[in-house]
């Protein structure tokens, strides 16, 4: 209410997020060399939701995720602005937001915004880099988790602060150029970081002003008739979007905290297309549906049209079970499974959310519905009913 984000009429059930290609080593002659492998084309994705069409589903929003130059791994601030040729062209980019909108289906282009470690479009690496307040240069860092620490042979520089105009005005040029009906700028939207490049002004110290920076940039966007897509986004970011995925279902269970509840869906659902996590690639997908259920949260699915092995060299952390024809059916499984659910509660607020004391976790929506959600192995029973266990059960 006091960013002034009204209510919206769009509501997400199922988003669908495919990613282009990602860089990897071929040799020729022994000579090793970087290629992009693509793993989604422009034509496949839409091939990919004329057959979910045909089986009655419906997609919510579709997010095409390193498309631009060398995929998902591209060195150059937002892919250098540039589809990449080997995924596609323009005529085809159109062809496949004409069948969106024909399906009532959201379509954006994601951009890389933020990281680059390669000079192109007037942005140089070195020049444009934000820099830490020991004036050593920001680095932003990808991290094993099996060691519990950064892996330094990824860092990537971040783009200086008092570039961020000039990067809002080319992606703005670009999204015209293409045509974009939508634009996602998912990592611009949950990073906020200092800069220290200025020796003479505070300006960015402390992080101070990045939300200001981004909403302008969101606000010209919108100006200029273009729907936005964020990702897991700050609350200054998502106030402002169309579209929020990847919208956190569950905390980083510090100490701190007794129990999680859907505070981030109670504040934007009804107001923003809201949709969980990618379903597909959490270590348990059945407890992923039960939050999206209990949040009220669209289903989201990460998806690649093509595999190779060598993809397991990828530091992007998006192509374990997410080929395409591998999980058809549990896509469509799923959304049949809760389209009723999404239809009885609508793009309605959260109204009410509690812990029972069997356990049972209990959403009330404003337009009457309730859902209770049972994560426990045992059948408990709520106010409306017996739920079976690690099930729901949706009443008036």
């Amino acid at each position: 209410k006091t960013d002034g984000k009204g209510s919206t009429e769009n509501s997400s059930k199922l988003d669908l997020t495919f990613i282009g290609g990602a860089m990897t080593i071929k040799s020729f002659l022994g000579i090793p060399y970087k290629t992009l492998f693509p793993t989604t084309t422009i034509s496949q994705v839409s091939d990919i939701l004329k057959e979910l069409k045909e089986n009655g589903v419906d997609v919510s929003n579709v997010i095409l995720k390193g498309f631009t130059e060398n995929g998902i791994d591209s060195n150059k601030l937002a892919g250098g602005f540039e589809l990449d040729g080997k995924l596609g062209n323009k005529k085809e980019l159109n062809a496949l937001q004409k069948l969106c909108s024909e399906n009532k289906t959201d379509f954006y282009l994601d951009f890389n915004t933020i990281t680059f470690n390669e000079s192109a479009n007037g942005f140089k690496s070195y020049f444009d880099a934000a820099i830490r307040a020991n004036r050593k240069p920001a680095k932003d860092y990808s991290f094993d988790i099996a060691v519990l620490g950064r892996k330094t042979e990824n860092a990537v520089s971040i783009l200086a602060r008092d570039r961020f105009s000039d990067m809002g005005k080319e992606l703005l040029d670009t999204a015209e150029k293409l045509e974009l009906s939508g634009v996602g700028i998912s990592n611009l939207s949950n990073m906020v970081y200092s800069d220290y490049s200025n020796k003479e002004s505070t300006k960015y110290y402390a992080k101070e002003g990045f939300a200001k920076q981004t909403v302008e940039i969101m606000e010209n966007m919108a100006k200029n008739k273009k729907m936005l897509l964020t990702e897991d986004a700050n609350a200054f970011a998502a106030a402002k979007a169309d579209a929020v995925i990847g919208s956190p279902t569950v905390s980083s269970k510090a100490f701190v905290f007794d129990e999680d509840i859907p505070l981030y869906q109670m504040v934007f659902r009804g107001r923003t297309s809201v949709s969980s996590e990618s379903v597909n690639l959490v270590s348990n997908s059945k407890t992923q549906l039960l939050r999206a259920v209990e949040s009220g949260c669209g289903l989201s699915y990460t998806l690649i049209a093509d595999y190779d092995t060598v993809l397991l060299d990828s530091a992007a952390p998006v192509f374990y079970n997410s080929l395409y024809r591998d999980i058809k059916n549990s896509v469509i499984n799923d959304y049949k499974l809760l389209s009723d659910y999404y239809e009885r509660i609508e793009n309605s607020k959260i109204e009410a959310h509690n812990i029972l004391e069997s356990g049972i976790r209990e959403t009330k929506f404003a337009n009457g519905v309730t859902v209770y959600v049972n994560y426990t192995d045992s059948e408990i029973i709520s106010p409306a009913g017996n739920v079976p266990a690690n099930s729901f059960l949706v009443g008036e």
